[in-house]
């Protein structure tokens, strides 16, 4: 999994800045529709067509409930959220 620098934008819930995305299918840069996860507060959320962060729709909710590889970077999210909260 390759971490490629993304323009600065904030989490819709914790409003945490993030600069940095994973693809967790490749090591592609995310593009509009791919999900992301705030390693903050970890809340799910996708790319828009502007590639501003924006909820799931319910479509995308449903899909990601049952897709292994969100499940997958979840569990990662998890893991790199409490590591940053130990170093605050």
């Amino acid at each position: 999994m390759t971490t490629h620098p993304i323009p600065e934008i904030k989490c819709t819930v914790c409003e945490s800045v993030l600069n940095h995305a994973s693809d967790g299918k490749t090591d592609s840069s995310p593009g509009p529709g791919d999900f992301t996860f705030c390693l903050y507060c970890k809340h799910l959320m996708a790319f828009g067509e502007d590639m501003r962060l924006r909820e799931l729709t319910e479509q995308e909710r449903a899909e990601a409930e049952i897709d292994p590889v969100v499940a997958e970077v979840r569990e990662y999210a998890d893991y790199i959220s409490k590591m940053i909260k130990k170093r605050h």
